[in-house]
């Protein structure tokens, strides 16, 4: 069933794939949408969608103009915000946003552990690492669905990733560096 796509620009899609679409072409026609840009409240609306703009913005008010970059694990274009102190926020994903669905604590986790790891000694790059991550749960009689979420944080303004809490970060890493051994 298609699930219509209203944002409070004006601007409707019957399908979400319309969305994506639309908004994929404005991905690889453009670098900046500032205020005057015909697209501005197109983008900003579908930014107030995301389920990470509170955490990354805070208010609309806050931003001055969208950027597109090259950037992510994949090296893929994103949406960035700029806001009027000139920081600026971390990636966005446009397909989360048309989609509205918020991630689960278990991707948060994978987000969590995938950045720990990379700001630790190691070189990362694990095509199972998911999987790991759901099997470090487990040993705690756990499930992906039913895990303490004392375990992460919630990504602040300026943060893409949740964090693990200190609580399970050291034992995260420790039990990462036997599973790989």
């Amino acid at each position: 069933m298609a699930k219509p796509i209203q944002l409070q620009s004006g601007i409707s899609f019957q399908t979400q794939s319309q969305a994506i679409e639309y908004f994929k072409k404005i991905l690889n026609t453009e670098t900046v949408i500032s205020r005057s840009h015909p697209e501005f409240a197109n983008v900003l609306a579908l930014y107030l969608r995301h389920h990470e703009f509170t955490w990354k913005s805070g208010s609309e008010d806050n931003i001055n103009m969208f950027c597109i970059k090259n950037t992510g694990q994949f090296n893929t274009k994103c949406f960035h915000a700029i806001h009027f102190d000139d920081s600026t926020d971390a990636d966005w994903s446009y397909k989360s946003a048309i989609t509205a669905k918020e991630k689960t604590n278990f991707q948060c986790f994978t987000d969590a552990a995938r950045s720990l790891l990379e700001s630790s000694e190691y070189k990362f790059r694990d095509k199972d690492f998911t999987y790991k991550c759901e099997k470090f749960i487990e040993g705690f009689d756990y499930k992906v669905d039913n895990f303490p979420s004392s375990w992460i944080s919630k990504p602040d303004k300026l943060q893409y990733r949740s964090s693990l809490t200190k609580t399970i970060s050291g034992k995260f890493i420790d039990w990462y560096k036997k599973y790989e051994n």
